[in-house]
């Protein structure tokens, strides 16, 4: 089940931060700032009951994907495309006409996702990540949808 997230979700978000990103996790003291931000958008996916998916943004003119990750137990089962395309549509529900995202440059798997979802590599931010690994910056141009109902702006 796709769904917003909540304060009720940090425990299970600092635990999925913990196993996937180690070092780098954000702290529950983050997540409980970033869901109150009335400028971001958290979502995540359940399955068995239990949260095994989760995905940010900044939503501004150009967004940015804060962070998405997919507990080791769901990868490679679509989820991290869905969430992906959820970010997206609300990237451009928000206004937005980019997406923008940083991910790790020895992450291919991550790098395909997002070529496929139409992201292209436009940088490498040098010793980006704690060990001096590198980021690629990465761009989606957002398609916006059509103001009002379909032939609405030509009744005048």
């Amino acid at each position: 089940m796709l769904r917003e997230l909540t304060r009720a979700d940090i425990a299970r978000i600092v635990e999925l931060e913990a196993e996937l990103f180690g070092l780098d996790a954000w702290s529950a003291a983050t997540f409980e700032a970033e869901l109150a931000r009335s400028d971001r958008a958290w979502w995540g996916i359940e399955r068995g009951g239990e949260l095994a998916a989760y995905a940010g943004i900044l939503i501004a003119p150009q967004a940015e994907l804060l962070s998405i990750a997919v507990a080791p137990a769901h990868q490679g089962s679509g989820l991290g495309r869905e969430l992906l395309a959820q970010m997206m549509r609300l990237a451009t529900a928000g206004g937005a006409r980019e997406l923008f995202l940083e991910v790790r440059i020895d992450n291919e798997i991550a790098r395909a996702l997002y070529a496929s979802a139409g992201f292209s590599e436009i940088g490498i931010r040098r010793r980006y990540y704690r060990g001096g690994i590198d980021a690629v910056a990465m761009v989606a141009r957002l398609v916006a949808p059509p103001p009002g109902p379909i032939g609405a702006d030509a009744i005048t």
